[in-house]
């Protein structure tokens, strides 16, 4: 697969904001499938100071700009074993 974008052009200042490093995205073999501009594996990041996990996707603004997107995951509904936390 081509290569969508580059690593120079990585939005470091957003992906800090999210506790995340080019260097930890490369070691969790996460680099590799943004700059191909693929959705990465569920992983674990910082959102508004708390931990979470999601998922992100690197897409072309108009501008040529690189533009971070980011999915969360769906809250689960408590089931019937699971009666909801009060």
């Amino acid at each position: 697969m081509k290569q969508l974008f580059q690593a120079s052009e990585l939005p470091q200042v957003a992906l800090a904001r999210l506790g995340l490093t080019p260097y930890a995205l490369t070691v969790e073999g996460q680099l590799r499938p943004l700059l191909n501009g693929e959705r990465t594996d569920l992983m674990p990041m910082v959102i508004d100071g708390q931990p979470s996990k999601g998922r992100l996707v690197f897409r072309r603004a108009p501008d040529g700009a690189v533009a971070l997107k980011l999915a969360l995951p769906k809250p689960q509904t408590p089931t019937a074993e699971e009666p909801p936390i009060s």
